[in-house]
Order: C-alpha cells, then sequence, then structure tokens
C-alpha cells in the first residue's frame, strides 16, 4: 500500500510539473524556438493542423504590418517631396521596394540601367535559385526579355565542367574530361574552397573544357568577353580558343586568391585545356558576356534552400566583387522548405536565416541592389482535389517581412502568376509538370514575362521619378 501511495505522489509531482511548465513563455536557443509543453496534445491533436494553418496569416489577409508600414512611408515620402505619384501598368505585379533611396533597394540597379551606355561594363544580375530555374529554364527568357530592351548578349555565368551543361541547360552545350564537379548539396564538400556558385571543380592533367553557344536565344548566341575563374596554389597553365581565333597560352601564378583570365573578341564557342596542374586548383566558371547592356547569371541549385550561401568565405565573395561586380542579387527559394508540417516557427526560423544570408552578400556587394522573389504557387493532390500546398501562402508573408525588415526589395510571384491553383492551371496548360511544382520551358516564358514587366515598369517609374526631381 505504501508504495502505491509513492506511486501516486510522484505521478501527481509530474503532472504538477508539467501543468507549470505549460504556462512557461515559448523559449528559443539562438534563433530556433523550443516546443511548447502540453501534456495535453494528444487529447487536441486533431485541432493541431488547423492551429498550424492559421499561425502567419496569407498576404490576402494580412500583408505584414512591418511591410505595410514601410510601403506607406516610402510612398508618402514620394508624394510630399517630390509630389510622385507610381504609375502601375494594368495586370503588372509590381515590385514592392522597402529600400528607398538606401542601399539594398531596388535604385541603384535602375540608376545603372539608365547610365548602362555611359559605363564600360554590363549591368550584372546574379540570379540564385532552386531546382525552379534549372538548366536556365525561365532565367533564360527573363535574359533574353532585358537584353532586347536594354542591350547585351552573352548566356552570362557557365559552370565548369558541369552535367547539367551536357544537353540540358538550353542555352549553351558543353563538353569536356577530366573535370570532377563538387557542389554543396553532396557530400564530400569543402566549404572553404567553394566559389560564388556553390560549387567547384578539380582539373587533372590535360583536361578540357569546350563550350558554345545555341541559338536557342539569340542575345545568348554570341558574346565578346569570355572571362574564366579559377583558384590555384602553386600555378596553372591554361590553353584558350575563342572562336575562330588563334590560341593563347597563359601562365597563371600561384595565389590564395581568386583569379580571372580575359579573353577578348566576339565568339559563340570558347575552349580551355591544362596543364601543370598542381594540387589545390580548383575551376569555379566562366562568364560569356558582352561589354554593356545587361548580362544575367543562373545560379541555380537543386534541392537547396538558400541559406547555404552564408557559407561562402567573405574572402572568396570579394575576391569575385573586385573582379566582376554584381549590380542586382536575387534570391529565389522556399520551395524546398515548404511540407505538410510547415509551421509559423519554421518559416520565421527560415527567413531569420535568409536574411543573414543577404547580410553577408552585402559586406561583399554594399553597393549591390537585392530581391527577394517569393516562392511560387505548389499544388498537391488532396481529398477536394489538387489545391495549393499548406504553407505557400504564409511564406509568401514571411518573405514579404523579412525583405521590409532588411530594406530590400520583394516580388510576389505567386500572386502574378495568379494566386492559388495558378500552377494546376499551367499544368492543365502543358506550361508546367506535372508534379505541380516545376514550370516547363512554355511556362518559363509565362513566369519570366511577370517578373521583366515588374522590372520595367519600376525602371520606368524610377526614371520619371529623377527626372522630374532634376
Amino acid at each position: 500500500m505504501r508504495n502505491t501511495e509513492r506511486t501516486f505522489m510522484l505521478m501527481g509531482i509530474v503532472v504538477t510539473i508539467l501543468l507549470l511548465m505549460h504556462l512557461l513563455p515559448t523559449l528559443t536557443i539562438g534563433d530556433t524556438p523550443l516546443r511548447t509543453v502540453s501534456i495535453l496534445s494528444d487529447v487536441f491533436n486533431g485541432n493541431v493542423e488547423q492551429e498550424h494553418q492559421d499561425v502567419i496569416p496569407p498576404p490576402s489577409t494580412s500583408r505584414s504590418l512591418l511591410a505595410e508600414k514601410k510601403g506607406k512611408e516610402r510612398n508618402e515620402k514620394d508624394t510630399k517631396a517630390e509630389d510622385f505619384k507610381e504609375i502601375v501598368p494594368p495586370g503588372v505585379t509590381m515590385i514592392e521596394d522597402y529600400g528607398g533611396d538606401n542601399a539594398g533597394g531596388m535604385d541603384h540597379f535602375y540608376a545603372m540601367l539608365y547610365s548602362a551606355k555611359l559605363q564600360n561594363r554590363p549591368v550584372r544580375i546574379a540570379y540564385f535559385g532552386d531546382s525552379f530555374i534549372e538548366g536556365d529554364i525561365y532565367t533564360c527568357d527573363l535574359r533574353e526579355m532585358l537584353q532586347e530592351k536594354f542591350g547585351g548578349n552573352g548566356p552570362g555565368w557557365i559552370d565548369a565542367g558541369s552535367v547539367f551543361n551536357k544537353g540540358f541547360r538550353r542555352t549553351i552545350l558543353q563538353d569536356y574530361s577530366g573535370i570532377e564537379e563538387f557542389q554543396i548539396v553532396k557530400k564530400p564538400f569543402d566549404l572553404k574552397v567553394q566559389g560564388m556558385n556553390q560549387r567547384y571543380f578539380i582539373p587533372s592533367e590535360g583536361s578540357r573544357i569546350n563550350t558554345r553557344a545555341t541559338h536557342h536565344m539569340a542575345h545568348a548566341s554570341k558574346w565578346q568577353n569570355a572571362r574564366l575563374f579559377f583558384r590555384t596554389q602553386q600555378g596553372l597553365t591554361i590553353r584558350v580558343t575563342n572562336g575562330s581565333q588563334e590560341a593563347q597560352t597563359s601562365h597563371a601564378a600561384g595565389s590564395g586568391k581568386v583569379q580571372m583570365i580575359e579573353t577578348k573578341g566576339e565568339a559563340d564557342k570558347i575552349g580551355y585545356s591544362f596543364a601543370n596542374v598542381h594540387s589545390k586548383t580548383y575551376l569555379y566558371g566562366m562568364a560569356l558576356e558582352s561589354d554593356h547592356g545587361v548580362i544575367l547569371d543562373s545560379y541555380s541549385m537543386r534541392g537547396s534552400a538558400g541559406f547555404t550561401l552564408i557559407s561562402i568565405p567573405g574572402s572568396t565573395l570579394h575576391d569575385f566583387a573586385e573582379l566582376r561586380p554584381i549590380d542586382l542579387f536575387v534570391l529565389h527559394f522556399g520551395l524546398n522548405v515548404i511540407s505538410s508540417k510547415t509551421t509559423e516557427a519554421s518559416l520565421r526560423h527560415y527567413c531569420k536565416r535568409i536574411a543573414k544570408v543577404v547580410s553577408h552578400l552585402q559586406q561583399a556587394f554594399p553597393y549591390a541592389s537585392f530581391l527577394i522573389v517569393s516562392v511560387s504557387d505548389r499544388s498537391q493532390r488532396t481529398a477536394e482535389g489538387i489545391t495549393t500546398m499548406k504553407g505557400v501562402e504564409e511564406m509568401v508573408a514571411c518573405q514579404r517581412e523579412m525583405a521590409a525588415e532588411k530594406g530590400i526589395a520583394f516580388f510576389d510571384l505567386f500572386t502574378a502568376m495568379g494566386g492559388r491553383g495558378s500552377m494546376k492551371k499551367l499544368v492543365d496548360s502543358n506550361s508546367a509538370n506535372k508534379d505541380y511544382t516545376h514550370i516547363n520551358l512554355k511556362g518559363g516564358k509565362i513566369i519570366a514575362e511577370h517578373l521583366f514587366k515588374s522590372m520595367v515598369a519600376g525602371y520606368d517609374n524610377y526614371v520619371r521619378h529623377n527626372t522630374k526631381k532634376n
């Protein structure tokens, strides 16, 4: 009897402690919130799913108080100081610029576009994304539209010897041998030697890379400058054949920094071969571009959520910034974060990590504009049919709020493409794959037009505003 009483007393003490712990405020370790203690969670399990669905209101009901406030402040400032009213073309979802005149907003990018003809280099866009842009899908259409309007040639950044360049990327064709590829989403991977593309390629003696343009996109079918980026501790001999020009040989000295060799002359193909290859030699890629207009680099990483960009060494980013400045960074991630278990805590934690990525990139590119492109619509099969996946709208709201907090720009791709159910419509029109997540070549052009029109509308307003001031 005494043992039974002790057992009940112990149970009572444990239950009392757990009930008291349930009353504690939410605790966090770093940026990660701990789960709330609830001994009755199993009893009320049927309400958990509904609770998670409502933790972050979708943008249709709440555009984030911070984002709303900052947007109003910017519009009021323009209206009072300059009596300027932004023009929104019919059917265009505008870029929401929370940077204003400060660094990080779109002004730097628009200013560079406005003075592009007076510069001795092109206006460069670094577009980072996941499998949504893999193979230059969508980004090749956006690049072509921008180059058609603002000038420029070339496909931009091309990885050195990647399997995705062997017929998968439609703007170029690549053949290579003796090159081993490493990327951050696969082990082994040395974080310290990665390039800005979150990859590195190790050549062997006599290895080669041959890259040529396709004619799928008119402006990407040729270039005037080819730049190869690499790092070598003990030196490297590089032989370059650029189009029909006579081959040239360069000898790179050993250095701990990222190096670049430049080959000028209009061409639609380029070849590199490597000799005197020592250990600790890493290839990154080549930039095939014009000396004017707009260049858009497509940096895709299948399976990435984007926050691994913070692992790129700051010294490496500074090397790239010195060799090849970037004017606009576009971060387009989120598909790999959303799932049936998406919660407010997980979304906020994710967006905080992306905010740190922005800060990390800004340290090397303090002048650059930054644009967060929201997650696209993504559908799943449910008892009610094919519907927008839980967490998509919540992610959009979280991404918008993060952009407002960082004072950068935001583009609501989810709304621009039609909101809920829009991915299903693309699938039904043969413009997206039947995974209801990824677009195809036809859908790429449709999606690209949304951001292109928004960029042009923002640029036109920038020109009107600054012309009026002057």
